[in-house]
């Protein structure tokens, strides 16, 4: 099968893809680190503000954790779902190939004008499994006189 023409710019346009999923991954790292890191800051704000020492900082840090644990969950959820359609495509693409594989191993078969039945003997064209010049039993002398 033969591929398309490479359009100019294509290469550019890969990398740039590339680029933006791994500027992704970044993206996440950068806002769950940043969630705990301000929520722990508010927390400590508190803290100063109000004279209430640890507690702010440990209800701001576990805060900012819960947002972090959020993320992760909501980032697992969304690669899962880009992994179970990638799969899917895949699985639905090799299913095509098996099918024109399929379809490919019929048109040859039938090309010789015998296919196999269900046990793996031959049946002549009529279908009824009968010798075209034969007794009925097994290959004729006319079917390996025609081959």
């Amino acid at each position: 099968m033969s591929q398309p023409p490479e359009l100019p710019g294509s290469r550019r346009l890969k990398r740039m893809a590339t680029r933006s999923q791994a500027g992704g991954a970044y993206e996440g790292a950068f806002e769950a680190v940043g969630a705990i890191l301000i929520a722990t800051l508010l927390g400590y704000w508190f803290d100063e503000h109000y004279g209430t020492t640890p507690t702010g900082v440990l209800v701001g840090a576990a805060i900012g954790f819960g947002a972090f644990v959020l993320r992760l969950v909501r980032l697992g959820r969304r690669v899962q779902a880009a992994a179970d359609a990638e799969a899917a495509a895949k699985a639905a693409e090799a299913e095509a190939r098996r099918g024109r594989a399929v379809e490919r191993a019929r048109a040859k078969t039938a090309g010789t004008g015998r296919e196999k039945d269900d046990r793996g003997d031959h049946a002549s064209d009529s279908g009824d499994g009968a010798d075209d010049g034969g007794a009925g039993v097994g290959l004729g002398l006319s079917d390996v006189l025609r081959d």
